[in-house]
């Protein structure tokens, strides 16, 4: 039988691949790829050789046992970290707590093989190796099978810094939970050991249950928000269009006094008058028409009532939309989107100080992509780095709604125009 260093044994090197083969299929399952399905497989397929290559050169060296066993070990694990963080589009906090999950539930798989081994056949560490194998797979399984679009759905949740929180917790889990099975399996895992471990996995499962819980009370309160919005900006717009039926109501009842001093006019053959008196007239009738932005119910919500309030403070508005009567997007979160946008653009106009002031708004989708681009007017010292205007609101909601359709979000400024461009990926359809 082959012998290879610390590992040595055939069995052990099927184990050593079939491990490394299940962190890279984790990897796919818990990791929300930036990249398409082929090249995220083509990355994984190297961490595996990376990681199997890697761990060979270690355990061939002759340095003492300990050190390879944890210099292997650190290598593996840094291969698949770098991984994942190279294709997550997550943020940090977020890759963070999926990492430090995974390797707590992998501590608790590694445990609960050598109290197997231990207690069925004395502690064979081959039996333990492929008991840990076939728990590692239904691990997996169970993820994909029952918690994988739940998991998904959470951590796009915009939860300001309590991601750093949340990913503190899961890493002191991970470190108590490996130091408990490390002292256990150092004491032949004994009874008392057992029970203490037993304890502390309860205590971790009711400490993740409280952390979803969390995330999904925040998640509802955030999208009850956006509802009373979007609720806010229908009112709106019905009022608006009250307000202009009331005034073709008045013109409509003026008509005919109209009529009577137009002809008056041409009797008395005075044209030029006759003239600019029907200018006056078209422009007050061209007042009362309700323009249609948008064939999307709720692109043409938002913008008409920002419009609106845009014109009581002076501000131009020029709209050009072709995004098509159904964009992809779900109407709650395309009015939370267009609206607190809308709100940051008029605040960043009027914190400019400037007279001539404006906002534009551009829309195409095209490709599976909805493109928008927002400009306005700003403060002519004002740097937009990597972050929207202080005086914007709703940024939190911006930044989810960018990240639940694996958009991307670019804000600059220059010369006094601060420009907020949104790349949304509308080509499939979102879970709520």
């Amino acid at each position: 039988m082959m012998q290879i260093g610390l590992i040595g044994g055939w069995h052990r090197l099927f184990g050593l691949i079939f491990l490394f083969v299940l962190h890279a299929i984790a990897v796919l399952l818990v990791c929300r790829t930036k990249y398409s399905r082929r090249v995220t497989v083509w990355f994984c397929a190297g961490e595996v050789v990376a990681q199997f290559i890697f761990t060979i050169l270690i355990l061939i060296t002759s340095i003492p046992y300990s050190a390879k066993t944890a210099l292997a070990f650190m290598a593996a694990l840094g291969i698949l970290v770098a991984n994942y963080l190279l294709l997550s589009r997550d943020r940090l906090p977020v890759n963070l707590f999926a990492l430090f999950t995974y390797a707590l539930a992998f501590m608790v798989i590694l445990y609960l093989a050598g109290m197997m081994s231990y207690w069925l056949v004395g502690g064979s560490e081959v039996i333990a190796l492929w008991i840990r194998t076939l728990l590692h797979i239904l691990l997996l399984v169970l993820y994909g099978a029952c918690l994988r679009k739940r998991f998904d759905v959470l951590r796009q949740e915009d939860i300001s810094g309590s991601w750093w929180w949340i990913s503190l917790l899961s890493f002191l889990f991970m470190v108590y939970v490996s130091y408990i099975g490390v002292k256990a399996q150092g004491k032949m895992f004994r009874q008392m050991e057992v029970i203490h471990f037993l304890f502390l996995i309860i205590m971790v499962l009711v400490g993740y249950v409280v952390i979803f819980h969390t995330i999904y009370y925040m998640r509802r309160n955030a999208r009850n928000s956006q509802i009373e919005m979007q609720q806010e900006i229908v009112f709106e717009k019905m009022e608006i269009m009250q307000q202009l039926q009331e005034e073709t109501k008045r013109i409509r009842h003026d008509v005919r006094h109209h009529i009577m001093n137009i002809a008056e006019y041409a009797r008395n053959g005075e044209n030029k008058a006759l003239l600019r008196y029907l200018g006056e007239y078209s422009r007050e009738i061209d007042q009362t028409e309700f323009p249609c932005i948008s064939t999307d119910p709720a692109i043409d919500n938002v913008l008409s009532v920002y419009a609106k309030r845009a014109a009581q403070h002076g501000i131009r508005t020029d709209f050009q939309v072709s995004a098509g009567q159904e964009t992809g997007i779900r109407e709650v979160d395309m009015v939370a989107l267009l609206a607190n946008l809308m709100e940051n653009a008029i605040h960043g106009c009027l914190d400019s100080g400037r007279e001539d002031m404006f906002l534009k708004v551009q829309m195409k989708k095209r490709a599976g992509k909805l493109s928008i681009l927002v400009r306005n007017t700003c403060d002519e010292g004002m740097s937009a780095g990597d972050r929207l205007p202080e005086a914007g609101i709703g940024l939190s909601s911006i930044r989810r709604s960018v990240s639940r359709y694996d958009g991307d979000m670019d804000v600059r400024s220059s010369q006094g125009v601060f420009e907020s461009r949104i790349i949304l990926n509308v080509e499939r359809n979102y879970q709520l």
